[in-house]
């Protein structure tokens, strides 16, 4: 029986906070400075679909512990931020530009008049599809970016990608935009076991993530919707352009994970060789959550980050 241990966590220094969207959403937002040493910098920690800030509390702690102020958010429809649809459990969507006004609207009104220190952003997965976009219609907003498992292309559908298009298409055109897309429900593509997961190969971390759902349920987001997906499909075809791309100048390091089943790889590397400035690393053996994976795949991930970060060559 292997031995049982908790992953490093931080408690919030003061209570979250909570601000309105253009469109009367509640979001839901966390700062965690460093304290104690002398500033780096800030980081904007951007999770993935159906992601919340505490799961991600032990990597906020060791962002603190290498001098970087820490700021991160639930995005619209997961985690306490408010929800779209009267099924609060449905993953869901307008479009990706909603997703960007909201991060736009955190940065303007939240992160800038906090400080002048250098903003940094480590994103994961959907966070970092995310990312990409802001800082095409936000240059010199952020110094430099980490890319982790960057969902640029979905690879979790069964069907081919023209197939899965045209059904996606000839649902939201039916009116079925907010429905669960087929094969998903309210467990959606989530195993709650560990064994048969997908996403990591560290059971203490992936049962940390169930114990906090648990805990407190409203945390929880099950499949996605039609509009979802569509949204999703949308928003892929733009930052695939090679032109969208370099116009993108910041320094980027994108990190794939090795035995990704959730995203395309492919579609990473097509992104990379688009953008003017970034060095694509691949993690072997690391499934799609590398933050949340075992301590060797992280390892891997933190000396990469740390050579990044400080302008440092990489070897």
């Amino acid at each position: 029986m292997p031995q049982e241990r908790s992953p490093l966590q931080v408690k919030p220094n003061g209570p979250f906070a909570y601000c309105h969207t253009h469109d009367g959403l509640v979001l839901r937002y966390g700062s965690w400075p460093c304290e104690g040493r002398k500033i780096k910098g800030r980081i904007l920690l951007l999770n993935g679909r159906a992601e919340f800030m505490e799961k991600y509390l032990e990597t906020i702690a060791e962002l603190n512990g290498r001098g970087f102020d820490v700021l991160s958010f639930d995005w619209r429809g997961q985690g306490l931020s408010g929800r779209l649809l009267d099924d609060s459990f449905r993953g869901h969507v307008g479009a990706y530009e909603d997703y960007l006004i909201d991060l736009n609207l955190l940065v303007k009104k939240i992160i800038k008049p906090q400080g002048d220190e250098p903003l940094y952003i480590l994103a994961h997965s959907m966070g970092a599809h995310i990312a990409l976009r802001f800082m095409h219609d936000h240059p010199g907003a952020i110094k430099r970016a980490v890319l982790v498992a960057p969902m640029f292309d979905i690879a979790a559908i069964p069907l081919p990608a023209n197939i899965a298009r045209l059904v996606v298409n000839l649902a939201v055109k039916i009116g079925q935009e907010h429905e669960y897309v087929w094969g998903t429900n309210l467990v959606g593509a989530v195993n709650h076991r560990f064994e048969g997961n997908r996403v990591t190969s560290d059971r203490a971390r992936y049962e940390n993530e169930q114990r906090l759902i648990s805990e407190n349920p409203s945390l929880y987001v099950g499949g996605v919707t039609f509009g979802w997906l569509a949204a999703s499909f949308d928003s892929i075809d733009i930052v695939r352009q090679k032109s969208y791309c370099h116009r993108v100048k910041n320094p980027v390091l994108m990190i794939s994970a090795g035995a990704d089943k959730i995203v395309s790889q492919r579609a990473q590397l097509l992104i990379a060789n688009n953008l003017s400035d970034c060095r694509f690393e691949t993690i072997d053996g690391a499934q799609h959550e590398i933050l949340m994976e075992a301590d060797r795949y992280r390892k891997e991930l933190w000396r990469l980050f740390d050579s990044f970060v400080s302008n440092q060559r990489l070897s």
